[in-house]
């Protein structure tokens, strides 16, 4: 079990970003305001995501309270890299986001998911196929 954790303290909300890793699995879970003064933060986020050798990736979205329009581009670039290297889920992402983001083309609705527990067990499933 790994795990990178970061944050920035200058919001109300700030950015927080933990990646934990076990087995086959990686979960990076952010939380609070992602938006452009998230933007270095995020690149780190990508860094480390993308260094992590794993087969399922759940991006766990439970605790983001805002994505700021100038930071889409680099959610959709996540989840293009993440898809050429394993199985992606999103999970656990406010309605009013999820809503937005999948009309915006970000999301794709067959990779979200409403709780990381269900997720996890759902990819385990697929273990050895």
């Amino acid at each position: 079990l790994k795990g990178f954790a970061l944050m920035d303290s200058e919001s109300e909300f700030p950015f927080q970003y933990f990646i934990s890793v076990n087995g086959p699995f990686a979960v990076v879970t952010l939380s609070g305001e992602i938006t452009k003064d998230s933007l270095e933060r995020l690149k780190e986020v990508d860094d480390k995501t993308l260094a992590i050798d794993a087969r399922f990736y759940v991006l766990l979205l439970r605790d983001v309270v805002a994505i700021g329009k100038e930071v889409i581009p680099f959610f959709a670039s996540l989840q293009y890299k993440i898809r050429g290297k394993g199985e992606l889920r999103v999970c656990a992402l406010r309605q009013d986001l999820k809503e937005k983001l999948v009309k915006e083309g970000v999301l794709r609705a067959l990779e979200i998911t409403e709780d990381l527990q269900t997720t996890l067990l759902d990819l385990k499933s697929k273990i050895g196929t």
